[in-house]
């Protein structure tokens, strides 16, 4: 697609430090992926933002808790990043009642 590059053919002499220091990638094992068999066994966490645009209670950011068994979310909108332990308190408190 591009013109006046030279033709560049393959180099058959990879030395074995090349060889051994570059190894490829194996494949995902299918039908092996591990998921939670009980309630908060395992949740997944996110936090997103800055947003552009604050909501109505001056929030930039929100943090999601997806529980892996049930596929349950919360989600809370929070107004600084550093505030997120604060509110994996809460949802821990919350989810454990």
């Amino acid at each position: 697609m591009v013109r006046g590059l030279p033709q560049l053919g393959k180099n058959k002499d990879v030395s074995k430090g090349c060889a051994l220091g570059k190894p490829t990638r194996g494949k995902f094992p299918k039908n092996e992926a591990w998921r939670a068999k009980h309630p908060l066994q395992l949740v997944h966490t996110n936090i997103c933002g800055p947003m552009q645009i604050e909501s109505f209670s001056k929030s930039s950011y929100f943090i999601t808790f997806i529980d892996d068994c049930t596929r349950m979310i919360w989600v809370y909108f929070i107004s600084r990043k550093d505030d997120a332990f604060n509110y994996f308190k809460e949802f821990k408190l919350f989810v454990e009642k």
